[in-house]
């Protein structure tokens, strides 16, 4: 869609034919996509004048949804102002069919997503299974009312069947923000039931004794190549025989925890050298791996 005629410019815009079938054409259902700035709300606006204009539609009939109250409003006034244009010239039947929409204009449809559900559901609202006294919360509310349902449900689960997933969350180092977010997202999506189900988590001894005997590789290399390389690669192995005298119960958050990291390559460029680190390196990325894994185990594990 080419943008409209700029101020003086006389020709009009390349696509106008476009424009006016877009307007005119009732029987058709349109789906206008366009930039900023390109004539969109004219398009929209024309369309609910010819709609009461000709007599198919009344404005009361007529649903237009905007993303914000600020662009609904200022759709209600370019609605009146053309209704009142349209009186220009119109014939009697006409003319009654436009002040009767202007009538309307102040109790039209023409509003957000969310207001106009809540208009239908204040119709019905028994039906809805809903106190008819019932208030859409703003995004500050609806924030404020999930922390204190949060609160409280963290206290009531101090002792309850939620408190081991909770501990094993935070051992693997997610934060309380963390769940709390996750919480909130299942809250506004709560209709979705359909999710992904991670994949069970290796057990940890396993998991310990495989990163060990990798370890453990890496230095009788890393002798070959430099002292610092050895150094490091022992540090690395001490770390992992410390898990091994670890509770079961931590075990596996301390080995999630644990940072592996691959020397940078530096200036050595000898062959022997070259490969250790890219597996070493190999070796970095498959324990991040892991520790993202169980990480979204435990996260899926916490939901149920």
């Amino acid at each position: 869609m080419s943008p409209p005629p700029s101020a003086g410019q006389d020709r009009p815009p390349a696509d106008q034919a476009v424009r006016e079938a877009a307007q005119r054409d009732l029987d058709t259902s349109i789906f206008l996509q366009a930039g900023a700035g390109t004539g969109k709300t004219s398009v929209l606006v024309g369309r609910v004048i010819e709609a009461v204009r000709t007599g198919r539609a009344e404005l009361r009939e007529i649903v237009a949804i905007t993303f914000t109250e600020k662009a609904a409003g200022e759709l209600r006034d370019r609605v009146r102002r053309e209704l009142y244009q349209a009186l220009t010239g119109a014939d009697a039947t006409v003319e009654g069919r436009l002040r009767r929409a202007i009538g309307q204009v102040d109790a039209a449809h023409i509003e957000t997503i969310h207001a106009f559900a809540s208009s239908l559901l204040r119709e019905r609202p028994l039906d809805a299974g809903l106190d008819p006294g019932f208030e859409v919360m703003d995004a500050v509310g609806e924030q404020l009312a999930f922390d204190e349902d949060w609160q409280n449900w963290l206290w009531s689960e101090e002792q309850g069947a939620a408190r081991p997933r909770i501990e094993r969350c935070l051992r693997l180092g997610l934060q309380l923000s963390h769940l709390r977010d996750l919480a909130f997202e299942i809250a506004e999506f709560r209709d979705l039931e359909a999710r992904d189900v991670a994949q069970p988590s290796p057990l940890p001894g396993d998991v310990l004794a495989g990163h060990l005997g990798r370890a453990r590789g890496i230095r009788e290399r890393a002798a070959d190549v430099s002292q610092a390389l050895e150094t490091r690669a022992a540090k690395l192995v001490a770390d992992l025989e410390a898990l091994k005298s670890t509770p079961a119960e931590v075990v596996e958050g301390d080995l999630a925890s644990l940072p592996i990291r691959a020397p940078s390559l530096g200036r050595g460029r000898g062959e022997d050298r070259v490969r250790l680190l890219e597996d070493w390196k190999r070796f970095e990325e498959e324990h991040q791996d892991y520790a993202s894994g169980v990480r979204a185990q435990a996260l899926a594990e916490f939901i149920d």
